[in-house]
């Protein structure tokens, strides 16, 4: 985070929400998106230049973390600058042996390329992305721009689990050569921020607490659909989600 207005609002807001952070501070503006809605509520993403997020410091406190972590989820955006790269990378090191690394892609504007992506996948054990990035994707692994076929692709990198999201449509999840693939529930849409964020977490929370990947892949889509019945990424979630993980779905 930066020493601002921004920084300070992101801190109250996870303190608000009971969610311990880790938030170093570093000389630099608090990154910020301005994010702007079609009329079928889906997002588009002007990004602030130079932001704090690119220049995560590694720290022995940091250090400290990720040899405790036995989930991690970490993304391409932050990436481009490359003090948070390195720092990203090890952390992935550091963490314990078994531990589940959640590549989620999530590809904006023009910061990304080909190194970062692939040197991504080679740390990870599941990678999740939606149908914009999948072509993308499929060029760099030289592949069919299919679910499918892209999946088999990660398998022989040694992927384990593909999460592939296609809006309204359906979804897929693709594990050791199983695979999931759930329409998705037909809700009244706020906006869709937070929705694939949602879905990756709720599948992830339920797949290490041993569910079936069918139960997981129905409770991510779930959990993804009631996001988008509300407006913003973090919305209060009903108890109901909550008693359900904690009951092995």
């Amino acid at each position: 985070m930066g020493e601002d207005a921004l920084g300070r609002k992101a801190r109250r807001l996870l303190e608000d929400k009971g969610l311990p952070a880790l938030l170093p501070s570093v000389p630099r503006a608090t990154g910020h998106v301005e994010v702007t809605l079609s009329p079928g509520g889906v997002p588009s993403y002007a990004f602030a230049p130079c932001p704090a997020y690119e220049a995560v410091p590694w720290t022995e406190e940091l250090a400290a973390v990720a040899a405790r972590t036995a989930v991690v989820s970490f993304g391409t955006l932050a990436q481009w600058g490359r003090v948070s790269r390195e720092t990203v990378r090890a952390f992935l090191r550091a963490m314990p042996e078994g531990s589940l690394r959640v590549y989620d892609v999530n590809l904006r504007g023009h910061f990304y390329d080909e190194e970062i992506v692939r040197e991504s996948i080679g740390m990870a054990d599941a990678v999740k992305c939606n149908e914009d990035e999948l072509p993308v994707l499929a060029a760099y692994a030289g592949c069919a721009a299919e679910p499918a076929a892209y999946a088999a692709f990660l398998r022989r990198e040694g992927v384990q689990y593909f999460l592939y999201t296609e809006g309204e449509r359906q979804s897929s999840v693709f594990q050791d050569g199983e695979v999931s693939v759930l329409a998705t529930p037909m809700v009244e849409v706020a906006d869709t921020v937070g929705a694939g964020d949602a879905f990756t977490a709720g599948l992830v929370a339920a797949l290490v607490r041993g569910a079936p990947l069918r139960k997981a892949h129905a409770f991510a889509a779930e959990l993804a659909a009631y996001v988008c019945t509300c407006e913003g990424a973090m919305p209060d979630y009903p108890a109901h989600f909550r008693e359900r993980l904690e009951a092995g779905l």
